[in-house]
């Protein structure tokens, strides 16, 4: 199994640009391949206090919409232990309610290196019930809506660690991310 080892952000290169794209995403931080094919692992640690100041950081680099897809600057990674990633989601979100109370929202994930073991819609119908119990219990109870929510949390699994980001329109409105 490879080594993923530290990262916050995931890249999507397009098709036999990934050499081009680790380039234009140097002043970000170190990128490297993550083993599947195009996507892209890379640490920019502290130097962003927000997923906006990445993405502000992101709009002025040229070349990167020349060589990627999506990009995804993410809050917090952590591994988990277990096929199961929705237990370290949970976790790792449990204070998150206010963020989402009385608010629009839905969770996407991508499950890379869990195919046959995990299914996205289970994830995504198990984290989204977890946010709207604690949003509950701390204020307004949320809905869960797919047209225009107020906010996304987009999760990303690369072999043993999982991300996540909540995105709200402003960061959606960036032109590398890119949300299914």
């Amino acid at each position: 199994m490879i080594d993923h080892g530290n990262w916050d952000m995931v890249a999507v290169a397009r098709q036999r640009m990934t050499r081009t794209a680790v380039e234009a995403l140097a002043p970000l931080g170190k990128f490297r391949p993550s083993g599947y094919p195009r996507v892209l692992i890379g640490l920019a640690g502290a130097g962003f206090e927000t997923l906006d100041a990445a993405m502000t950081k992101l709009a002025g680099l040229a070349g990167l919409t020349h060589s990627l897809v999506r990009i995804q600057a993410l809050e917090r990674v952590v591994p988990f232990e277990r096929a199961d990633v929705t237990e370290a989601l949970c976790l790792a979100l449990d204070g998150a309610g206010r963020r989402f109370a009385g608010k629009s929202f839905h969770v996407r994930s991508r499950l890379r290196g869990m195919k046959g073991r995990l299914e996205s819609p289970t994830v995504e119908r198990a984290l989204g019930a977890f946010l709207v119990e604690r949003a509950a219990a701390v204020g307004e109870e949320p809905r869960v809506s797919f047209d225009d929510p107020d906010l996304i949390v987009a999760i990303e699994v690369i072999g043993r660690r999982v991300g996540y980001a909540i995105l709200d329109r402003d960061i959606r409105g960036h032109e590398l991310v890119r949300i299914r």
